[in-house]
C-alpha cells in the first residue's frame, strides 16, 4: 500500500453512498452507522443480493464463501442430537461402523434400551440413510460463509441465465473478461477507492470517500468507460420508481467521482478523463417474489447526465452538511436546528 493510500485509510472518516442516506435520516443515525454501532439484521433480500453479486462478478469468491446442500432437517430433538452426535464423530477422525451407529442412536433414544442391538442397527441405519445429507451439512458448516439451499441456487442459476441470454446485459457483465491482461482494456469487478473530494475539506483537508464499483471497464482504445451497477428488485416493473425513491442516480454519480480520483492520481501519466466518453449502466435483475410467481428477468437501464448532475449536487450538499457536523461535533440534530434556535429548514 502506497503512503498515499495509507493517508486515506487514516482520515476515512466512513463516508459512502450509502452513508449518505443514512446521513438524510438524521445525523446521529449518520454518526451512528459510520460508528458501525446500529444493532439491525441484515434483510433477506439483501442477503441474496450479495450472493447474486458475488455469483456473477467474483465466482471463485462464490465457491471460497459458499456451498449447496439441499436437506432433511431432523423432526424433533432425538433426531437432531442423533445428527450431531454422528457429525461429531466423523469430525474426530472416527469412520461409522455398527457400533458407533449402535451407541449414538442408544444415547440418544431412551426406548433402544429395550431393544436388541441388531434392532437398534437396523433402526438405526435407516435413520442415517434419511438424513445423511444433513449430517454432511453439519460436517461443512465451519467451512464456509453459509450453506444455501436448493431454491437459492436455483435463482442465483436462472439470474445467471437470463443475464447471459440479454444481448446487452451480457456485452456489459462478461464480454471481454478473458481480456483482461490487454493494456487496451482495463476491467474490475467489485472495485474498491478510496478518494478524495476535490473541494470540500474537513479541517483543512480534502474529505475522503470510498466507493464500491460492481464493474468498471475502461476501454483506452476506443476511449470510452463505462461504469456497470448491478441490481436486484421483487417488482422490476417497479424499478423506474425504485430508481428515484433510492436515489440510485446519486449513487451513480459518486461512483464516477471516485472514477475521476482514480484517473487524476493513478492514471495521469498516460490517460486523460476528459478524452473519454462515459455510459453508465444498471443491470437490474427480478428476485423471487413469495406472493407472485414472477419469471426471473433482466433488464439494462441507461443512467442519463441530467440525472448524474442531479445527482452530484446532491452529494456536494450532504457532504457540505456533514463536513459541518463533523467540524462541530454535533449530532443529534440538523445544522439548520442549531442555526435556527431549532427551526428547521426544508432543503
Amino acid at each position: 500500500m502506497s503512503d498515499k493510500q495509507k493517508d486515506l485509510e487514516k482520515r476515512f472518516s466512513g463516508i459512502s453512498a450509502s452513508s449518505l442516506g443514512a446521513f438524510q435520516i438524521s445525523p446521529k443515525y449518520f454518526k451512528n452507522y459510520i460508528d458501525r454501532k446500529l444493532d439491525e439484521d441484515t434483510p433477506k433480500y439483501f442477503e441474496l443480493g450479495t450472493q447474486l453479486h458475488m455469483f456473477l462478478l467474483e465466482p471463485n469468491k462464490f465457491k471460497e464463501n459458499y456451498t449447496f446442500l439441499e436437506f432433511t432437517k431432523p423432526r424433533g430433538e432425538n433426531q437432531n442430537l442423533y445428527c450431531e452426535a454422528i457429525a461429531d464423530s466423523i469430525l474426530n477422525g472416527k469412520k461409522i461402523n455398527k457400533d458407533i451407529l449402535i451407541s449414538v442412536y442408544k444415547s440418544t433414544y431412551a426406548t433402544a434400551a429395550k431393544k436388541s442391538d441388531d434392532k437398534v442397527l437396523v433402526e438405526s441405519k435407516k435413520l442415517y440413510k434419511s438424513l445423511n445429507k444433513y449430517i454432511d451439512y453439519l460436517i461443512t458448516r465451519d467451512k464456509f460463509k453459509e450453506i444455501l439451499n436448493y431454491q437459492t441456487l436455483k435463482y442465483l442459476r436462472e439470474a445467471d441465465y437470463a443475464t447471459k441470454q440479454h444481448i446487452l446485459a451480457k456485452q456489459l457483465m462478461f464480454d471481454n473478461n478473458d481480456f483482461i491482461d490487454d493494456p487496451d482494456i482495463y476491467i474490475a469487478n467489485e472495485k474498491r477507492i478510496l478518494w478524495e473530494h476535490p473541494t470540500i475539506k474537513v479541517n483543512n483537508k480534502k474529505i475522503v470517500c470510498k466507493s464500491f464499483i460492481d464493474r468498471l471497464i475502461i476501454d483506452h482504445k476506443n476511449k470510452v468507460i463505462k461504469l456497470i451497477d448491478l441490481k436486484t428488485s421483487s417488482n422490476l416493473h417497479e424499478f423506474e420508481d425504485k430508481f428515484e425513491l433510492y436515489k440510485y442516480y446519486r449513487q451513480m454519480a459518486f461512483y464516477w467521482m471516485a472514477i475521476a480520483y482514480l484517473f487524476k492520481t493513478e492514471l495521469s501519466n498516460k490517460y486523460d478523463i476528459k478524452e473519454y466518453s462515459f455510459e453508465t449502466y444498471i443491470v437490474a435483475l427480478q428476485t423471487p417474489n413469495l406472493y407472485k410467481d414472477y419469471p426471473t428477468l433482466c433488464k439494462v437501464f441507461s443512467v442519463s447526465e441530467k440525472s448524474l448532475e442531479k445527482g452530484y449536487q446532491e452529494i456536494n450538499d450532504l457532504l457540505n452538511e456533514i463536513k459541518w457536523h463533523i467540524e462541530e461535533n454535533k449530532w443529534e440534530h440538523s445544522k439548520s436546528y442549531y442555526n435556527n434556535n431549532g427551526l428547521e429548514t426544508i432543503l
